[in-house]
């Protein structure tokens, strides 16, 4: 999807649909499985050029009519909080903690993603779902003028978690750098 698919107001309406229905997903998962509310809930959907995401992020592509990457970032305490709630009933050593904090962001992520993408999925068209991957450490991701972010934050009371859509997705690699066009993945 080159820029001038990502300008278009009908895409543009396609990507804050998808938005707002992965996020209203999110917000029930939070809700339900974790018992965590959403406080606030706070979306930039001005498809800016860069976005900075926390400790830990774990990422889907989507693919169908819009091809996006779908990254939900979490700040330490509220993945740690929501790995607790997911391990509650099971026993393991303390050096395994974070296996569990990141099987716990690819199945959040997945999970979440793949119950919206019923909702997303044109009519008679597939919708493809990549399994999850995860990246550790804080980074700023920048774009240039043939990509765009569209992001939503969701904060709760045991820290925050951002959505980020990142689109087209052929201009990022594996680790969520900005690769440009021809440029090797």
């Amino acid at each position: 999807m080159g820029q001038q698919q990502i300008d278009t107001q009908e895409t543009k309406r396609q990507i804050e649909k998808m938005m707002y229905v992965i996020t209203q997903h999110a917000e029930d998962f939070l809700a339900e499985e974790t018992q965590t509310a959403v406080q606030n809930c706070e979306f930039s959907m001005g498809g800016s050029q860069q976005i900075e995401l926390k400790p830990l992020t774990s990422f889907v592509s989507l693919g169908g009519h819009i091809d996006t990457i779908i990254a939900f970032s979490f700040d330490e305490y509220l993945i740690a909080h929501l790995t607790k709630m997911f391990t509650a009933d099971i026993e393991f050593e303390e050096d395994e903690f974070e296996l569990y904090v990141q099987e716990t962001a690819g199945e959040t992520v997945n999970t979440i993603v793949g119950q919206s993408t019923a909702e997303l999925a044109p009519p008679r068209r597939t919708v493809s779902l990549t399994p999850p991957e995860t990246i550790y450490g804080k980074k700023k991701i920048r774009g240039d003028e043939s990509s765009r972010f569209f992001s939503a934050t969701l904060t709760t009371e045991f820290g925050t978690m951002d959505i980020d859509l990142l689109v087209p997705t052929e201009l990022f690699d594996n680790k969520l750098n900005f690769i440009g066009r021809g440029a090797p993945s």
